[in-house]
């Protein structure tokens, strides 16, 4: 099993203050997951925005200005770039964020549950702190994905990272949260954009998705 907390450290210790730092597939990948859930998201204004797992800061960067956003990480460098950028962080596990219950409007998880053994209890805890007619962004690794079913083949997943059907990881949502809208938008890295659809041929096509539970 990787050791998560050290495996980030290193990485931000190589990489520094970059989208690199957390392990995205490029720097193009990184961008298309943000354009996804910051034009879904749109122009929001006083709201309470929760981070989790934000790297070094790029991600939800441009919601600080008119925004309080939380960044909540266990890799203490991690954070201090998030601090530079006008972030408020805390320091924890997001297995249990140490945040009121339905205290956040919108919360942002891009390229954690990967990293995730437990997802269920996680993805409870998300659903906890979210207020009841906030928004959760979850971004993650497509399972069925041809490209990335290759780049497996070819290359070992030796760092143990998860992947998840959008089908079934919607419909786990859907039931922890019965009240809630679950959509979705497939990524097409390496091929450019993305589709707010989960079509057969969607599927096949995208290594990512993002989900937003409503």
């Amino acid at each position: 099993m990787t050791d998560w907390a050290r495996w980030f450290q290193d990485s931000v210790s190589q990489f520094g203050d970059t989208v690199q730092a957390s392990h995205y597939d490029s720097p193009r990948s990184f961008f298309t997951q943000q354009r996804v859930v910051l034009n879904w998201i749109g122009d929001v204004r006083g709201k309470t925005i929760l981070d989790l797992g934000p790297g070094t800061g790029h991600f939800s960067q441009s919601l600080v200005a008119h925004n309080r956003v939380i960044g909540v990480d266990f890799v203490p460098q991690m954070l201090k770039f998030c601090v530079e950028k006008g972030f408020l962080v805390i320091q924890a596990n997001g297995m249990r964020l140490p945040v009121p219950s339905s205290s956040m409007d919108i919360i942002i998880c891009a390229g954690v549950l990967q990293h995730i053994d437990d997802h269920p209890s996680f993805l409870k805890e998300l659903l906890r702190v979210r207020k009841p007619d906030g928004q959760l962004y979850l971004t993650t690794l497509n399972k069925e994905s041809l490209v990335r079913r290759l780049y497996y083949m070819l290359t070992p997943n030796v760092e143990t990272m998860h992947t998840y059907e959008v089908s079934k990881l919607a419909q786990m949502l859907q039931e922890l949260a019965p009240e809630t809208k679950v959509e979705s938008a497939m990524i097409y890295y390496p091929f450019p954009g993305y589709r707010h659809t989960d079509s057969p041929i969607d599927r096949l096509l995208s290594t990512a998705f993002t989900l937003r539970v409503s």
